[in-house]
């Protein structure tokens, strides 16, 4: 059973990488195209360097390498802390509460605490940053929804074998 805990971890930290290669590549494709020697794309407005809170209106002074760059460090810091509740919630499956003494009720409540931890990250790092002047309640949601679904993919595909059916959706997930 130590194996298990090794590979488990082990995939977990994989998970966690690929879904910073998501934020890293997927939020900013006119930098991405920018790299490999492709031109970006202008704007609605025609202007390639700056983002629009809507089509016809450019939003003044904001550079979209600077957004970008912000939005990058917030995403990766709510990924650490769905990483830590992840881990955290791997813990307490591993070594807290033995099953058989505890309702699986209890352990659904532990886990959806775990999800307003993150989510309560996610908005907590949002509201200690600057805002982006575009789009922020967008941005806001954006954040919430990387915390809570990276969190949700290492735990219902890696919980330990006390809790791997607690999570929802994980007896269609987990077949191992």
């Amino acid at each position: 059973m130590r194996n298990r805990l090794l590979i488990d971890v082990l995939w977990i930290v994989v998970l966690f990488g690929a879904w910073t290669a998501v934020v890293y590549f997927v939020p900013k494709p006119a930098l991405l195209l920018e790299s490999l020697g492709v031109e970006a794309p202008p704007t609605p407005t025609g202007d390639p360097g700056v983002l629009n809170s809507d089509s016809t209106e450019p939003a003044e002074g904001v550079d979209y390498v600077d957004y970008y760059a912000q939005f990058e460090q917030q995403a990766l810091l709510i990924l650490a802390i769905a990483l830590l509740a992840t881990l955290g919630w791997y813990i307490v499956g591993q070594w807290g509460p033995k099953p058989h003494s505890t309702r699986s009720s209890t352990w659904t409540l532990i886990w959806l605490v775990t999800i307003v931890f993150v989510v309560g990250g996610a908005m907590a790092v949002f509201f200690s940053e600057a805002q982006p002047a575009v789009n922020a309640d967008y941005v806001a949601i954006i954040f919430a929804a990387i915390g809570v679904l990276a969190f949700y993919s290492a735990t219902v595909l890696f919980s330990p074998v006390n809790v791997k059916y607690i999570v929802p959706g994980s007896k269609i997930f987990r077949r191992w």
